[in-house]
């Protein structure tokens, strides 16, 4: 069964979670802010959706104050920057990593009714970009083609046990 990030336990795959995001020397308090401000080449507007004082309004402000700054090769890299991000996010945050350990393998989607692009979709026919998986090794937070590859993670010191560990026993 899909694991949908709008659920507690998995909340801190979606980009509005409060997590801090270090993103090309910069410091965003969101992944969304790092997202929303790669969008923008404007350095003015880059730094006040950085500082916005939420995930909304930095989404807010670069879809309009700063639309006209947008990126012209945008749309052939926002899955690269977002994929960016997300191992950053990953690799900066343990509760992230565990998180994808705790997921024991199975499909993460966001469960969003109205985005076909990020999201499922409220038919389920939604690309899901990139809610793919990350590598076999969730310290380096590295992202693959889809998000389920944990069969083989590793045992490394100081981690809770997984549910594939569980599953051996």
């Amino acid at each position: 069964m899909p694991i949908t990030f709008y659920t507690p336990d998995f909340y801190v795959f979606n980009n509005f979670s409060a997590h801090a995001v270090e993103f090309e020397g910069e410091l965003y308090s969101t992944a969304e802010h790092a997202y929303q401000a790669a969008k923008c080449i404007d350095p003015e507007g880059k730094a006040e959706i950085r500082h916005a004082r939420s995930p909304l309004q930095a989404k807010s402000l670069a879809n309009g104050k700063y639309r006209t700054a947008r990126d012209p090769d945008w749309s052939d890299k926002k899955l690269v920057i977002v994929e960016e991000i997300l191992r950053a996010k990953v690799a900066q945050h343990a509760e992230a990593r565990e998180a994808l350990i705790k997921s024991c393998g199975e499909e993460i989607v966001e469960d969003s009714p109205t985005d076909y692009f990020w999201g499922a979709g409220a038919d389920g026919t939604g690309a899901e970009h990139p809610r793919q998986d990350l590598d076999e090794d969730p310290r380096r937070g590295h992202l693959s083609r889809r998000w389920r590859k944990w069969d083989s993670v590793p045992y490394y010191p100081g981690h809770r046990p997984t549910c594939l560990e569980e599953r051996r026993r």
